[in-house]
């Protein structure tokens, strides 16, 4: 006899509270690492919101602080910086909650000192864990507020506003409408990067800085704001700055002399498979004497042509009919390109400057349209026409020879000389009388012979064309431009075209 055991009643319970409490620990887990997720991504995009502000307050510092005073704010919404340029490519208008960063700049009673506070606006309530996290990991410059009580919280209780929105309400509402319970809010005064009483972090770090990448910019945290002085250490050599250091093989920056400032490399070689420009400009745009040499990548452009590398060139043909300076970032490639006008160029068009000088160029010619009547003959007897009678047409006619167009110019001073260089080109062609009645019969193919006509009834400009005993007679009702002078294509190119 075969008996089968299976699972009691007691131990199926003890496995399904075994279970749940595993799955709860499960949920749970999953709950708390997304509130860590979502509080880490809000902390940084307050912390990189709140970089650009401050990069727009620091360029704008003494504009600000003549504006403010401690009974007149100012609000500065993100929209002003995004139209002013401060906006870097890529970065979103909103964060994770769909709000809007906005910034209100006061000034202190007792130190006269701007007291710029950054929060957001609109979007969708934060949850209580997130926005508390993110406070606690963007540090003590953060705060958190509250839509019950209508304040702020600073992180541990350091500092605060009571009644925030019925105190700026007015300001507020240039920004958006309402503030999310539980947003974050950064009092950009105790940052340090925008105050200067505050000390300054003058560490390097060796990790990338993913708030301010450019490398060379103040608040970039791998860049250094001062000189760095390499002296003697005792019998030991110092003043060098290393790449890369094994026992046999040294490889270092190295100046001979600290007053030399000619720098040579020892003991090794840069290899690279490719130099990549840090930079990106625009063909044309200006730069210093102290720059001759550095290079740029090419801005991309609607041309879609290659522009090559640039370089700061001493050129002045060219860079003053670009940026009126005589240093500018040119491209090393020559290009020449033939613009070909799809609707878009009008009546004129400048080069660009990857081909700044314009060597050819057509327009199209004026063209009109002619409304006719062909006249009746009412007495055939009396070879007399009538042009109350006859049937209205439509005729148009290209304008032979009104193609004209001219260069347009720009004055350089070479050498103390004044040149003209072609920068772009312009369509001339004008319309003439088209209330003319010879000129409009010759347009119809027609004759305005007076001592021919027969008698001619109600005719505004007849016109006459066959044989004289057997004449017909066609009378011009209107003539109307119908395509005005414009561009049909203008070769640029960067070659140098000027004349005096």
């Amino acid at each position: 006899m075969k008996i089968t055991k299976g699972f009691t009643i007691i131990e199926l319970l003890a496995m399904m509270v075994i279970l749940i409490a595993t799955v709860t620990l499960f949920i749970n887990w999953i709950q708390m690492k997304s509130i860590l997720h979502s509080a880490k991504i809000y902390a940084d995009q307050s912390k990189a919101y709140a970089d650009i502000y401050i990069r727009y307050l620091n360029q704008n510092k003494e504009n600000i602080e003549s504006a403010v005073t401690p009974n007149t704010p100012m609000v500065i919404t993100f929209k002003d910086i995004q139209n002013q340029g401060y906006l870097p490519t890529g970065v979103q208008q909103k964060n994770l909650f769909s709000q809007t960063p906005c910034l209100i700049v006061t000034k202190n009673h007792g130190s006269n000192t701007l007291s710029p506070i950054m929060f957001f606006v609109d979007g969708s309530q934060v949850q209580q864990e997130v926005g508390s996290r993110a406070m606690v990991l963007i540090g003590g410059m953060a705060g958190i507020y509250n839509n019950f009580k209508d304040n702020v919280i600073g992180n541990l209780g350091q500092w605060g506003y009571d009644r925030f929105i019925s105190n700026n309400g007015s300001l507020i509402r240039k920004c958006g409408n309402t503030i999310a319970n539980n947003s974050i809010f950064l009092n950009i005064s105790m940052m340090n990067t925008f105050n200067d009483i505050l000390t300054p972090d003058v560490t390097l770090h060796r990790l990338a800085d993913k708030y301010n990448k450019r490398l060379g910019d103040s608040n970039n945290t791998n860049t250094l704001v001062t000189d760095i002085s390499f002296a003697q250490n005792g019998s030991q050599q110092s003043k060098k700055l290393y790449f890369f250091g094994k026992s046999e093989s040294e490889i270092y920056l190295q100046a001979s002399d600290l007053n030399n400032h000619n720098v040579r490399l020892y003991e090794g070689a840069f290899l690279a498979d490719y130099l990549q420009p840090t930079q990106k400009f625009a063909p044309g745009k200006s730069c210093l004497p102290t720059e001759v040499g550095a290079v740029s990548s090419v801005e991309d452009n609607s041309y879609g042509f290659q522009g090559s590398i640039l370089v700061c060139t001493y050129n002045p043909p060219v860079c003053q009919s670009q940026s009126q300076n005589d240093y500018c970032y040119i491209s090393v490639k020559h290009n020449t390109i033939k613009f070909t006008n799809k609707g878009q160029m009008g009546q004129s068009f400048l080069c660009p400057a990857g081909a700044p000088v314009a060597v050819d160029a057509v327009v199209n010619n004026l063209a009109i349209n002619i409304q006719y009547r062909t006249c009746a003959m009412s007495m055939p007897q009396a070879r007399q026409f009538d042009c109350n009678k006859g049937n209205i047409s439509n005729t148009s006619r290209d304008l032979d020879g009104t193609a004209k167009g001219e260069f347009i110019t720009y004055p350089i001073n070479i050498n103390g000389s004044i040149f003209k260089m072609q920068i772009g080109y312009k369509a001339t062609g004008v319309y003439p009388d088209l209330k003319n009645c010879d000129t409009n019969c010759r347009y119809l193919g027609m004759s305005r012979d007076i001592y021919k006509y027969p008698e001619i009834l109600n005719a505004n400009c007849p016109c006459i064309s066959g044989d004289i005993k057997d004449p017909i007679i066609a009378d011009v009702l209107s003539v109307t431009p119908t395509k005005t002078s414009s561009i049909q294509y203008v070769t640029c190119t960067s070659k140098m075209v000027i004349s005096q």
